[in-house]
This record gives C-alpha cells, sequence and structure tokens, in this order.
C-alpha cells in the first residue's frame, strides 16, 4: 500500500466534503450524485471516443477499404472451406473416424502455423498490400483447382 502525503489527504478529505469522488473510486460526503455525475462523465467521453474512432476509420483512402475487403474474403473463404473439409472428410467415401479427421486438421493447423512463422518476413519486406493480393490469387487459383 502506498503511503499519502499529509497534505494530499487534508485536500482529498476537503474534496470529499464537497462532494467530490476520491481516488480510489469511493465516493465522499454526498457521494451518491457526486459518483452518478463521475460515471455519466466517464459513459459520455468512451461515446465520444468511439465517435472519433469511427470518424477515423470512415475517413482512410478507398485502397484500405479494398484491402480489408480482401483480407475479409479471404477470412471466409478459410472458414468455408475448413468447416466443408471437416463434414466431406466424415461423411464420403473415405470414412474417416473423428479422432482421424481431428489429427488430420490438427496437423493441417500446425503446418499453417510453421509457414506463417516463416513467412511472415516476407509480409516485411513486401507490405501488406502485395502479399494480401499474392495470397487472395493463389487462394483464388487453388479454390479454382477444387
Amino acid at each position: 500500500m502506498r503511503e499519502t502525503d499529509p497534505a494530499d489527504a487534508m485536500q482529498q478529505s476537503a474534496e470529499c466534503e464537497n462532494g467530490s469522488v476520491l481516488p480510489d473510486g469511493r465516493a465522499g460526503a454526498g457521494g451518491s450524485q457526486a459518483l452518478s455525475a463521475a460515471n455519466r462523465h466517464a459513459r459520455g467521453s468512451l461515446l465520444s471516443r468511439a465517435a472519433s474512432h469511427v470518424a477515423v476509420f470512415f475517413s482512410l483512402p478507398r485502397e484500405a477499404f479494398t484491402l480489408l475487403f480482401m483480407v475479409f474474403l479471404n477470412t471466409m473463404r478459410g472458414v468455408a472451406l475448413g468447416t466443408s473439409r471437416y463434414q466431406f472428410l466424415l461423411n464420403s467415401e473415405y470414412a474417416m473416424k473423428e479422432v482421424e479427421v481431428g489429427v488430420l486438421l490438427g496437423s493441417s493447423g500446425s503446418w499453417h502455423l510453421l509457414v506463417s512463422l516463416v513467412c511472415s518476413p516476407l509480409l516485411d519486406a513486401f507490405g501488406v498490400r502485395t502479399i494480401a493480393l499474392v495470397s487472395l490469387s493463389v487462394s483464388c487459383v487453388t479454390v479454382g483447382a477444387l
């Protein structure tokens, strides 16, 4: 616990008698009104900060939205193929057991992790946009080959 300077303690005591909030969040005398005012102020500042973040997001250039859309498509492709791959392996002529499918999908996830770690310097070298374009192109070719 930290020690309080006597002058600071007297200042806090005087502020609490005026209905303000202590630094640790407790309310002083007349506290519920002061605490609710502090909560209203914090809530208002949170909404104003969120609104400013939304405004900054929508002020991004058109190319950033194109890149975000491509990343979204690539993510949805991964989710859709992962789910359908699981069902295909269980219900197709391969008739694999759930444990075998789990091992197969787990190993593909581990392989994905290793490739991501090895290829991450490429992102630093060539930039996000170039890598996103290349990965989306490779994904389209692979899905087209299926």
